[in-house]
């Protein structure tokens, strides 16, 4: 049972706080979770991390030319993968770099390889997993073309069957049905 005293300190305290009023104090306070960046699913809004994002995609649709919704979002999320390995390959060595200088601070008279196996563990856990994570959303991402490919196959060598032009409109497989959108509407449908 909770004592009176700490009930009204409780109130009291509560009383005082009802979070950020302004939106820039919202807009802080909805990163407060965030530690490294490496896990957002929103683009950063600087142009040239935009561009590199857009020229991974551009390759991959160039390589892949998906022709269903299944293997347009398959191709979309091998591109949000490999640009997400590449972040963090440069946070890696930005991080690692840091722990050197901070371990080569905290252990002076050390050689620089007791210093580098000083810092080295510090990050192999989580940018391993990271690392593993977005390899198995590639893979997994080809799986499904490949699947997609080969139901694409079946279809034009297989034989048809018959059906109505509503039933060929409204079947997602068929490639008439894909949206006609441009590289940059991709890219800003998946930033924005």
């Amino acid at each position: 049972m909770i004592s009176e005293l700490r009930q009204a300190a409780a109130r009291a305290n509560g009383a005082r706080s009802r979070g950020p009023k302004t939106a820039e104090g919202k807009r802080r306070s909805s990163q407060n979770g965030r530690r490294h960046n490496l896990y957002t699913r929103n683009l950063p809004p600087d142009d040239a991390s935009v561009a590199e994002f857009a020229q991974i995609l551009d390759d991959l649709m160039a390589e892949f030319r998906p022709e269903t919704p299944v293997s347009l979002d398959a191709v979309r999320t091998m591109a949000t993968a490999a640009w997400n390995k590449r972040r963090l390959i440069a946070a890696e060595t930005a991080l690692l770099a840091a722990e050197i200088a901070r371990q080569a601070a905290l252990h002076p008279a050390e050689s620089p390889f007791d210093i580098f196996y000083r810092a080295f563990p510090v990050l192999t856990d989580l940018f391993g997993r990271l690392d593993a994570r977005w390899t198995r959303q590639v893979l997994r991402a080809r799986a499904v073309l490949r699947r997609e490919e080969a139901i694409m196959r079946k279809r034009t060598n297989g034989p048809r069957a018959k059906t109505s032009k509503m039933n060929e409109r409204t079947n997602p497989r068929t490639p008439a049905c894909l949206p006609k959108t441009s590289k940059m509407s991709l890219v800003g449908e998946i930033c924005g």
